[in-house]
Formats: C-alpha cells, structure tokens, sequence
C-alpha cells in the first residue's frame, strides 16, 4: 500500500510538473509576490500568511529546472534538419547564426531542483515551517568550444578552452511569523542554511588548442575545488497590502537579505552528516588538479593514434598553500630546493602542492589557503 501511494505521488508530480513553488507561478511569469499563499508564500513574500486562516501542507514535492543562454525552442526549430554548408538550399541555415545568438558571450548553463522534505513544509495561519533540499549547478564554456564544433579548427588561431562549473548542495530549515494589520500585513522569514557540499572547477591558467602547419598544441590546468562543513543564515522580509472590494493589493518583499554561507568548519550539526562526508571523494581542504596537454601533435602521429590517446591526462589530489613550497630537509640544511608545486596563476598568488609531498613540507613557512 504504501509502494502504491508514494508511486502515486510521483507520478502526479511527473505528469503536473512545475519549477520552485506551484503551477501558478509559471501561469503568471514569476508575477506571483501577492498570489503565494501557505507555506508556498515563504521565499516569496512571507506577508501574504497574515490573512491566511486556514492550513496548508506538503505531502511530497520535488521539481527540476534547466535553462541557457544558447538554445531556445525557437531556435532548435531553426537548426533541426536545416543544411548548414550549402548556400544554395532552400533549408540553408548559416553556421555564423548560431554562434550570434551568443553575442559574443560565454555558454551559460543553470540547473536548480528542490526536494520538500515531507511533512516538514506546513503552514498554520500566521506562521509557517519549511524545509526543504536545494540543488543548484552553474556551467560557463568558452564559444570557441563551439566554433570548433561548427567550422573545425582554423590554422594559427588559438581557440580558448576555459571550463567552469559550480555544484552546491544545501539542506534549508526556515521559520516564517507574519503580523496582520488593518489595511495591511507584514511578515519574516529567517533561514538556517546548512551546506553540504560546494564543488567549484575552474581554469588556473590559460587554456586552449592551437593548429599550425605543422602540428597541434593545447594546454589546460583546471582545479576542482571540494568544500563541505558549510553554514549560514538569511532571512526573507515581506509587506502586503489586503486586498479591497475592487480587487486589488500591492505587495513588495526582499528575498534572502543577509544571506551567507561559510565553508570547511564543523558544528555539531555536521554529525547528523557524517556519512555523507565520509563518502566523498576528497578530505577537508584538498582539491583535485586536472592537467590536459598535446604536445607537438603532428599528422603522422595522430594516425598512429586512437582518440583517447590524442589528449594526455592527468590528475592528483593537492592542497593549497599561500607561500612557495619548500621541502622540509633541505629547509634545514639550508639548501632551498623546491619541491614540486603548481602555481595557481601567472603571478602565483597561491601555490598546489599533490597530497605525497603534503608531508616533506616545512610547516613553519606555510598556511593551508
């Protein structure tokens, strides 16, 4: 029975599907400061609960949205089955179009999905309680990534190759309080963010793919940052106006004022997490640096090649440190030699030393960033 009512649930969040609050939001283009009502006015405008006489709860919710800067229903409609190289066809659709629908911009990707924990999202006239679980992932690439894709590689330009892609995880806990005046009401939220996890990669130094005459070289250093042990707080604040006889009200809020999120400190709330952060893949304060590289890649070469081959690849855990790295023996003979380190830009502003050599260095010189 209970397979049965949660498959039920599911299925009719598939088939009525909608992105953060509820189907009315989207009916109105996000013009829905003075409709919220419950406990889906918190994140909203927490004032509407202060002429709400009844209750209103979550069973089970859960929502997804993607969106981007690049392609649109219109403009897949204007690509798909069009003839891309030959002028002359009546479905002749110019590769150059769609690389300006960027405008020169980068590639922007977004992705937001909320889980409502159930029975947590309740609302009992004035006030409310919500909790809920937030995804939220932001992607950038560069459009010579796709210029490549539509015109191949133009000899003796440098394409640039620049990655970056944040992922965070935060389980929210809120507690909303509303006041009801004559003609109008105020209300307040205030939130407890509890990060889980932030994943943030990024290039470190200039990367991209060159083609001469002769042969192929690229380069990229990307970092993937882990952080965990985050908390924060915000608060939402909201005025409305009750409606009149002709049907109007006006309604303005501010949404997460204040809101912040610290990271890789531990509270005691973190022990509600311990299995979750033993299961990453990374410790505290370690990054993981990826490093792409053709060297001299001629013809002859990449026949011989499979494609797997063509990029060289490798990975390794690091840690950052805010001074250049010296290995702890020759610290002490006095025979400054370097271990090995990366710097994270042109000018070094802080250095990536891999997890084995974590251990030779002279601790006294260095803080962990």
């Amino acid at each position: 029975m209970l397979k049965f009512f949660i498959s039920m649930i599911l299925l009719v969040s598939m088939l009525f599907s909608y992105y953060k609050q509820d189907p009315l939001v989207i009916a109105l283009s996000g013009a829905y400061n003075t409709e919220s009502k419950g406990y889906q006015a918190v994140g909203i405008n927490p004032a509407n609960l202060s002429f709400d006489k009844f209750i209103s709860f979550n069973l089970f919710n859960m929502n997804f949205n993607i969106k981007n800067n690049f392609l649109t229903s219109n403009r897949i409609r204007n690509i798909n089955g069009a003839n891309l190289e030959d002028p002359n066809d009546n479905n002749y659709f110019p590769k150059e179009n769609i690389l300006g629908y960027l405008k020169g911009e980068n590639v922007h990707m977004e992705s937001m999905g909320n889980f409502l924990v159930p029975m947590l999202n309740f609302s009992l006239n004035n006030f409310a309680i919500n909790s809920q679980v937030k995804f939220i992932s932001n992607s950038e690439f560069s459009p010579d990534i796709f210029d490549m894709v539509l015109n191949g590689n133009e000899i003796n330009k440098e394409y640039n190759l620049d990655i970056k892609n944040n992922n965070i995880l935060v389980w929210e806990f809120s507690y909303t309080q509303s006041i009801a005046f004559d003609s109008f009401g105020m209300g307040f939220t205030i939130k407890y963010l509890k990060g889980l996890v932030y994943y943030s990669l990024e290039p470190i130094q200039n990367s991209y793919i060159q083609t001469n005459l002769v042969d192929i070289n690229s380069q990229g250093r990307y970092l993937l940052r882990q952080n965990t042990y985050g908390q924060g707080f915000a608060c939402d604040l909201g005025l409305t106006t009750k409606r009149n006889k002709a049907g109007w009200k006006f309604g303005v809020s501010l949404i997460n004022v204040f809101g912040n999120i610290k990271w890789n400190k531990k509270t005691k709330s973190d022990k509600l997490f311990a299995g979750l952060y033993s299961s990453l893949p990374y410790d505290q304060n370690q990054s993981y640096l990826i490093d792409l590289s053709i060297n001299n890649l001629t013809l002859d070469a990449l026949n011989n090649l499979n494609t797997n081959e063509i990029y060289s690849v490798e990975g390794q855990k690091v840690y950052e440190y805010a001074n250049q790295p010296i290995d702890i023996e020759s610290f002490f003979d006095n025979n400054i030699d370097d271990i090995e380190y990366y710097c994270s830009s042109e000018d070094c502003e802080t250095y990536f030393v891999p997890s084995d050599f974590e251990s030779d260095l002279a601790y006294m010189e260095y803080d962990v960033v």
